[in-house]
């Protein structure tokens, strides 16, 4: 948020001052209870609050003749863009593997599962392209069985093969989820 005249900022919810709204900066009463009860009512630590905001306020000064603005902060010298979106929303998170792994040897965790889980995320699942790569089926055999063109990999089957895909349709509508659709595994997992 960019600050101009702040008829369209909010002062305590916006990102205005600072990288985070007052409100959780300054956790506490709300604006309207600290002016009911009085300044000379305050405690210590609210009195300390009220000086670190007043501090946080001291150097912001309010241009009359300049709206306000929202700012995209990703990528601020170009603007918002739908593509810089989309590479936001997919792009891999450094993933603490070590720390995936524990969930996944989860006591209540049946073994089963949690051996099939490894194995997919390690992909080390019997499928095509591993078989052809250990020499175990031969190069011809490659391709999945539903005449789609695509190799076999533990990609295709458990993320892209439209039975699976049009399960995590079924799953993403059932935990409400409304971001990109992770497009690996270890991503889906986590």
């Amino acid at each position: 948020m960019k600050v101009g005249n702040d008829v369209h900022t909010l002062f305590w919810t916006d990102r205005w001052v600072e990288k985070v709204p007052l409100s959780v900066r300054f956790k506490g009463k709300s604006v309207a209870k600290m002016f009911s009860l009085g300044w000379d009512q305050l405690f210590a630590w609210e009195e300390q609050l009220i000086e670190e905001c007043r501090v946080v306020l001291l150097d912001v000064s309010l241009q009359v003749n300049i709206p306000d603005e929202w700012m995209w902060r990703p990528n601020k010298g170009d603007g918002y863009t739908v593509r810089e979106v989309y590479q936001m929303l997919t792009r891999q998170k450094d993933h603490n593997l070590d720390a995936i792994l524990d969930s996944v040897w989860h006591k209540q965790v049946p073994l089963k599962i949690s051996t099939c889980v490894w194995c997919l995320i390690h992909n080390k699942l019997p499928t095509k392209d591993n078989l052809v790569i250990r020499d175990t089926i031969p190069q011809e055999n490659y391709y999945c069985l539903s005449g789609c063109g695509q190799v076999e990999s533990a990609q295709h089957l458990f993320l892209h093969y439209k039975v699976f895909s049009s399960l995590w349709r079924l799953v993403w509508s059932w935990i409400a989820f409304s971001s990109t659709e992770p497009q690996l595994i270890l991503d889906r997992f986590i």
